[in-house]
């Protein structure tokens, strides 16, 4: 049996890709740029770009706690800034509830008889009853098409033409929000008078996406009224530190990065055979133009550990060409070599290879995932328990 190259070609990508992800995150780290109004509930308030800049500025070169103050006058002065980013810059304590994100209660020396474990697998549940998958976020929160194209490339079951309409695998195309922007939550997420037979999550599916992945901040009463479990739910992410609550808004402290990864397109499966996608959500770190740092205070350390990197179109980018090359070692009857993750973060590539590895036709090793810092090995096991993975 011949060896494959593939485990070297990811690993080297897997690197490159970490090193890309990191220095774009440094840059823009140190821009703020306003978006542009649009139909999906973005509204123009009076944002001082002037004074979002000095703030973050103070905050790069002195530290979060002396920027508090002035973007607290800043949400004084533009109160209808909704973004996570300006809200977690104004709070004292949101760095502190933010280094405990990944880490069992037993670790954190909590006196609680909750268990962590069942907790992450209450959110996977609220996560599946709000269809949280990108499949549903594409078609009803961005209304884009979905599913096989089963008239591209009709005679080749095997052509990724099939495809397009997964592409990319997760919503890169979705950019959130920066300090000093606003989204109207009620045009974004329906009221109750929107609901009917069979379409009771999507007000839930709305709210959540507004939340992990426009990184927009949402009413107290909003989130109660429209997410599955209501204030069960709002006491559940608290406890998971995935949130931060703060004049009645519910703050976003994470992403929640959904990703499907279609069957890869095998010439001996029958076209019924790729309707499967395997449905991921992963757990990372807030994208650096929100979050306004690459570093979290390590917990009970005065020391920085390296945020749990965003997914962005390089990260998906390599799962894709890995999605792409999957058949031809599936039908030249090789197993698929054992991969090594290196520099893992959130785990996205080695969940998505597992992902494929689940498929049929397709024989392999599990990947192995590696990385030097704890908060970052914690969240990657968060994101494993998440998909039921051992």
């Amino acid at each position: 049996m011949r060896t494959s190259h593939v485990p070297l070609v990811l690993l080297l990508a897997t690197v490159l890709d970490e090193c890309r992800s990191f220095h774009a995150a440094t840059r823009h780290a140190r821009k703020l740029q306003p978006l542009k109004a649009n139909a999906g509930g973005l509204v123009d308030t009076a944002y001082d770009g002037a004074g979002y800049a000095e703030a973050a500025r103070v905050r790069i070169q002195h530290g979060h706690a002396a920027a508090v103050p002035i973007y607290r006058r800043l949400l004084q002065h533009n109160p209808q800034d909704t973004s996570a980013a300006t809200r977690i810059a104004a709070s004292e304590h949101s760095l502190e509830v933010l280094s405990r994100v990944g880490w069992p209660y037993g670790q954190l020396g909590a006196s609680t008889n909750r268990s962590w474990e069942e907790d992450i697998a209450k959110l996977q549940e609220v996560l599946k009853s709000s269809h949280y998958d990108h499949c549903s976020i594409r078609e009803h929160i961005f209304g884009l098409p979905t599913g096989i194209d089963e008239l591209a490339g009709e005679s080749d079951v095997q052509s990724l033409e099939r495809y397009k309409h997964a592409y990319p695998f997760g919503p890169t195309y979705a950019r959130p929000l920066v300090a000093g922007q606003s989204l109207d939550p009620s045009r974004l997420i329906g009221g109750p008078e929107t609901i009917s037979d069979g379409n009771g999550w999507l007000r839930s599916l709305q709210c959540l996406s507004t939340l992990f992945i426009l990184s927009s901040c949402v009413p107290k009463q909003t989130f109660v009224e429209s997410v599955v479990g209501g204030g069960e739910t709002l006491k559940l992410l608290r406890r998971l530190s995935i949130i931060l609550f703060e004049d009645d808004w519910v703050v976003p402290l994470v992403h929640l990065f959904p990703m499907d990864v279609p069957v890869p397109p095998l010439r001996s499966m029958s076209s019924d055979r790729h309707d499967g996608v395997p449905c991921l959500v992963l757990m990372t770190d807030l994208h650096p133009t929100v979050l306004g740092m690459t570093s979290i205070p390590a917990l009970g350390s005065a020391q920085e550990e390296g945020a749990v990197m965003y997914i962005g179109p390089d990260s998906l980018a390599l799962v894709h060409h890995l999605h792409a090359s999957m058949p031809r070692f599936a039908e030249a009857d090789h197993e698929f070599g054992r991969i090594l993750d290196v520099c893992t973060g959130s785990g996205v590539q080695a969940l998505a290879t597992l992902a494929m590895l689940d498929s049929p036709g397709i024989n392999g090793q599990p990947p192995r995932a590696i990385y030097f810092q704890e908060r970052r090995i914690q969240a990657m096991i968060l994101n494993l328990i998440l998909e039921e993975r051992s």
